[in-house]
This record gives structure tokens, C-alpha cells and sequence, in this order.
């Protein structure tokens, strides 16, 4: 299959979380919002044949419940990369795996799931098809040493970040599971959300490279 082709275009979903709302004390910027809308559309488009969108999401459990499977039917995705803030991040750490139970902490809208656990159906524990040691492995290939690295995780921390990661792996359960999802560091100027978001956009080419050489049955 030609992948250049126009006819072959293909849809790349990025998701980052939109600041706390204004009524939190603890209200800050979202790192991750911010990279994912200065990701450059038109350019990785035209570079990589692909259809980007790109949104952002509260930082609440009913609304991932809602707007997830929503997302996954409307746009039908081939692949998709959600991104959130993590504290004890580095650098851009790539995630494994999502969990269904034990989300115990409270989102921005002071709220937990029913049951702490996620209501998609799906296994205790889900995994990405990906190989994320892979892409980690080509991202940080001969990259400047002051630059922000890569580095593969399997503890999503059972907050928003892994709640939408599982939501989004059940979409995929009887398919091949291009899903993903990063933690980025709490950056707080534009510098640092640029360096984020290019950072993301070279992570979507590997993701899309690792896809196209796979041929997951001809969908990529």
C-alpha cells in the first residue's frame, strides 16, 4: 500500500487537558493543553500524510466517559496520543498500561467514579500495542544532551491521566491497540510548552512510522 498517497490519509487524535477552572484554588496552567495547541498542524500534515486534530479535555471523570467514546466514533482514529502532567516527570514519559479500579482522587470537579473505577468494559488491566520501548529507544536517538528525554512507564498514576488512557484502550479491545499516552513535565512559559509540543509532534511521526512499517491489517 502506498501510504503517500492522498487517498491514504489517515486520523491523528492528540488530546491534552485544559487548565483547572477558575473556581480552585490551586489553579495552574496545564502543560499539556498548551503543547498539544501549539502543535503544528498544517506541517505534520503535510509531512507525514495525515489528518490532525487536536482537543482539549477537562480534568474531569464524567466528562472522559462521555467525550472518549464520542471521540473514537466520530473521528475514527488510527491513532491516538493523549497527554497530561505528571510532577515526577522528566521528560516525556510514555505509558504501558491503564488500570480499571482505584481511582480514588478527586478531579477539578470534586468528584471520583462510582466505585473508583472506570465504567468502559474491559479487563483490570490494559495494554498498548505500541512498542513503546521502541519509540522511546528512535526518540532519543542521537538527541542533544540537554534536550528532554524519553523513557517508558507502567504506572499511569490512577488519576485523570490513566482513566482517560484505559477509556481510550477499550475503544480498541477486539483491535489492534494504537493508543498512547505521555506525561510531560508541569512546564510554566511558552519556551518550555513549545519544546513540549515538539517533542509531541516527533513523537506522533515515530508512532506513525511504527504503524505504517507494521501494516496493522492494512489500516495504516
Amino acid at each position: 500500500m502506498d501510504f503517500n498517497s492522498p487517498s491514504d490519509n489517515k486520523i491523528v487524535l492528540v488530546t491534552g487537558f485544559c487548565t483547572m477552572s477558575s473556581n480552585r484554588v490551586d489553579k495552574n496552567i496545564n502543560a499539556s493543553g498548551e503543547a498539544v495547541k501549539l502543535m503544528m498542524k498544517d506541517e505534520l500534515e503535510r509531512r507525514l500524510n495525515i489528518t490532525l486534530i487536536t482537543k482539549r479535555v477537562p480534568v474531569e471523570y464524567n466528562y472522559v466517559d462521555k467525550i472518549i467514546p464520542k471521540m473514537w466514533k466520530e473521528y475514527q482514529p488510527h491513532l491516538i496520543i493523549h497527554v497530561g502532567v505528571s510532577a515526577v516527570s522528566k521528560g516525556f514519559t510514555l505509558e504501558t498500561q491503564a488500570r480499571k479500579m482505584a481511582y480514588t482522587m478527586k478531579d477539578d470537579a470534586d468528584k471520583i467514579p462510582e466505585g473508583c473505577m472506570n465504567p468502559s468494559l474491559g479487563p483490570e488491566n490494559i495494554a498498548t500495542d505500541l512498542q513503546v520501548d521502541l519509540v522511546c529507544e528512535e526518540y532519543n536517538y542521537d538527541l542533544p544532551e540537554d534536550s528532554l528525554k524519553a523513557v517508558v512507564s507502567n504506572e499511569g498514576g490512577n488519576y485523570l491521566c490513566e482513566y482517560i488512557y484505559y477509556t481510550s484502550l477499550c475503544q480498541q479491545l477486539n483491535d489492534y491497540k494504537s493508543s498512547l499516552f505521555v506525561h510531560v513535565p508541569p512546564m510554566k512559559c511558552q519556551q518550555e510548552f513549545e519544546e513540549l509540543a515538539r517533542g509531541l509532534e516527533r513523537i506522533v511521526e515515530i508512532c506513525v512510522r511504527q504503524l505504517r512499517i507494521q501494516d496493522i491489517s492494512g489500516d495504516f
